[in-house]
């Protein structure tokens, strides 16, 4: 069996987090705050599972946390512990990041990297990979996680999306988005009405699908990743959640699947 090849793979699992708020202050069409688990398997092997959860400050603002770790017999001969912070606030109606942050423990290596966000003066600073950079930012760019709560919040306002400007360390990309129409999808939290969706990036082939949920504030409870480069599949599937208004418990993001990518 081979482990953990790690290959590039910038992509995928758009996952999991949605915003709180109150009548007086929120956009009431961005969802409750919620705790959500996904199972995460590589060609048909557990391999890791991630935690999440979105809860909102005093302040108003608001934090989305992931956490990732390896599970099963992967983690016996790798392991991996993978955390991903996003600050982000409501400006005029606006999904505005303030910080995004992300740590990365593989076996005994560390990897650490920092964005924040400087709305007054226009400008984003990140920090990483033993670099520093500043460049100018632009209305409607988001982070590697706060672009997913753009996307429910769109699904919410009924104007599916069709791109995305992201943030990605000292980069610029642009996440463009397909909608592929509406399919039912079981899940260990049960059977849910979806809009699919599908992103390619540029330049490549690898593609990543999602299944967001309607009656769960458009939840990604489904996010499918094939590599371009060996045709394995990667899939994250939700399997615990609380929140999001609901009364009973019912059930990634771009670095945690650029982390796991590639354990067999």
């Amino acid at each position: 069996m081979q482990l953990f090849t790690m290959k590039k793979i910038n992509q995928l699992v758009l996952i999991i987090l949605l915003a709180c708020t109150s009548p007086l202050h929120a956009d009431e069409n961005v969802p409750p705050p919620f705790e959500a688990s996904f199972e995460i398997v590589r060609n048909g092997m557990e391999v890791a599972e991630m935690h999440s959860s979105l809860s909102r400050l005093d302040n108003d603002d608001y934090i989305y946390r992931s956490e990732t770790n390896s599970t099963g017999l992967v983690s016996i001969f790798y392991k991996l512990h993978v955390v991903e912070e996003s600050h982000w606030y409501l400006h005029e109606q606006q999904i505005k990041p303030l910080s995004y942050s992300y740590d990365r423990i593989k076996k005994k290596k560390e990897k650490h990297k920092k964005t924040v966000f400087d709305w007054e003066n226009m400008q984003a600073h990140y920090v990483g990979d033993g670099t520093k950079s500043s460049f100018v930012l632009e209305a409607g760019m988001t982070d590697k996680l706060l672009y997913q709560i753009n996307l429910m919040h769109d699904l919410k306002t009924g104007h599916p999306p069709t791109s995305y400007t992201v943030v990605d360390g000292a980069k610029i990309k642009t996440y463009k988005l397909k909608y592929h129409g509406e399919e039912s999808i079981d899940t260990p939290i049960g059977k849910f009405n979806t809009m699919k969706f599908s992103r390619l990036k540029s330049g490549k082939k690898d593609r990543i699908t999602l299944w967001c949920a309607k009656d769960l504030h458009y939840l990604p409870i489904k996010v499918e990743s094939i590599d371009d480069d060996d045709g394995s599949i990667t899939i994250a599937t939700i399997n615990q959640l609380s929140g999001l208004g609901l009364s009973d418990e019912t059930g990634l993001s771009d670095e945690t699947y650029l982390s796991i990518k590639g354990l067999e």
